[in-house]
């Protein structure tokens, strides 16, 4: 009994050295990563009102914002040797109605939101496409089109990716106990390493989505201005000027 007390305090203390040491580079790499996202989107959102730029800024912003509790959650993984914490005297019930009022308010609904918002933005880019004309102009659209479709789709995709097997890990040891009790605790201590990081790793991928979109985006939009422009002038009969 104790040589096996002894090895699970021994594996819950390396689990916790490495979460510590993968949130710390995660930490640097997604706040990296988001700042100079934020950076490169902002001027352009401020120049084009209700561009996709001022999306990709606000979800820099989040990423950034959901970064910053990293250092919180390094604290209480290295907690000091008199603990000094303070838990919640709330009865079973409540505390379960608390975990699912925060799992609705804090990942499903803004989940469904964000959906909701990037699917209204490939519909207007699939309206877009279809009042362009001329089909070598279209063609080239369309193929911009779709690498910004597919980018947004890989967006929404590492969220629900991301955060679903943390919320359904903690859902279901709070509703649930019964069906994990059959894991030893080194098993739970790798699970929760594994959908901790996994939250964590959303804000790490997402600023190599955003530079994607936001160049495939920039494509979209000179295309479409030199669709734009060409459209203008076969309506006016001139043709643009050669310099000889």
């Amino acid at each position: 009994m104790a040589t096996g007390s002894v090895s699970d305090g021994a594996a819950g203390l390396w689990v916790t050295c490495v979460l510590g040491a993968t949130l710390t580079v995660m930490w640097l790499l997604g706040t990296a990563g988001n700042a100079y996202t934020l950076a490169i989107t902002r001027s352009a959102a401020l120049r084009r009102k209700g561009s996709v730029y001022i999306y990709v800024a606000n979800l820099a912003l989040a990423d950034l914002l959901y970064l910053s509790t990293i250092p919180f959650v390094r604290c209480t993984s290295f907690p000091p040797v008199v603990k000094r914490m303070c838990f919640p005297t709330w009865t079973p019930e409540a505390f379960k109605a608390y975990v699912g009022i925060l799992f609705l308010t804090s990942v499903l609904i803004p989940g469904l939101i964000m959906v909701s918002l990037y699917v209204g933005l490939a519909r207007r880019y699939w309206a877009s496409q279809a009042r362009a004309g001329g089909r070598a102009r279209s063609a080239r659209r369309r193929g911009l089109k779709q690498r910004v479709a597919v980018m947004i789709f890989s967006i929404v995709v590492a969220y629900w990716a991301c955060f679903l097997p943390f919320w359904g890990w903690q859902l279901t040891q709070l509703f649930s106990p019964e069906s994990l009790k059959a894991l030893s605790a080194a098993t739970h201590n790798y699970v929760n390493f594994f959908v901790t990081c996994l939250t964590y790793g959303n804000s790490c991928v997402n600023p190599f989505l955003y530079t994607l979109l936001t160049n495939n985006y920039k494509d979209y939009l000179a295309q479409k201005g030199q669709s734009t422009l060409a459209s203008r002038m076969e309506t006016t009969g001139s043709s643009p000027s050669r310099v000889s």
